[in-house]
């Protein structure tokens, strides 16, 4: 089993953090850089089309 490590990114100018195993990071990572995207960015995509 992966150890869960946390990760910090700015969003909209604002620090966050989330917690993943290294192989959803990966796979986040490989997701960012099919679509041209930076780390952040991706993670502000997902954060916006979230329900609340």
């Amino acid at each position: 089993m992966a150890a869960v490590e946390k990760r910090s990114v700015t969003i909209r100018g604002h620090r966050t953090s989330f917690s993943l195993e290294q192989p959803f990071y990966d796979d986040l990572i490989a997701i960012a850089a099919e679509r041209s995207l930076s780390l952040a960015a991706l993670v502000a995509e997902i954060d916006e089309t979230r329900t609340r």
